[in-house]
């Protein structure tokens, strides 16, 4: 009888292991599943909170002096931008690129950041408030505006183009 007892004790120790190791794999599961879901969606906002500067504009018509601004507020930012004037264009700010505005996509070289002015290509965002400038931005005129994204759907360009 002692024997069966102590046979019990330890089939009933096994089992109550099996169900504690069952339980917390199952609760592991369970809260990395969570964790994974919080992690992804906390990922979501911040992406969305750093391209809502892009895209509070984007399909918008702006005046020329908020792309003056614009300019300015995205100099430190890793995107291309192009602005499309009545009288020419597309000129390039920040990075050099050849984005075409009709469809909205870009070949940006984010290795080649504008430095000196050269052709299209304007590393000082003051070129457009200067009337002697090719790239002359009529702080009256109205721009619509259009953001290019890279084939992982990332702002890789903006596009400010005259009416």
């Amino acid at each position: 009888m002692d024997n069966i007892t102590k046979i019990i004790i330890i089939v009933a120790g096994v089992i109550l292991t099996l169900l504690i190791v069952v339980f917390g794999f199952n609760f592991y599961t369970t809260t990395k599943h969570t964790g994974d879901v919080a992690m992804q969606d906390v990922t979501d906002m911040s992406n969305m909170l750093n391209e809502s500067k892009f895209t509070d504009i984007e399909g918008q018509t702006i005046s020329g002096s908020s792309v003056q601004s614009y300019l300015n507020t995205f100099a430190a930012e890793e995107v291309s931008i192009a602005v499309i004037t009545k009288s020419g264009g597309p000129y390039y700010f920040n990075y050099a690129s050849s984005i075409n505005a009709s469809t909205t996509t870009a070949e940006v070289n984010f290795q080649t950041k504008i430095t000196a002015n050269s052709g299209n290509n304007y590393a000082n965002n003051n070129a457009v408030s200067k009337k002697s400038e090719a790239c002359y931005v009529n702080p009256s005129g109205q721009f619509d505006v259009s953001l290019v994204r890279n084939a992982n759907g990332v702002i890789v360009g903006v596009v400010f183009a005259q009416q």
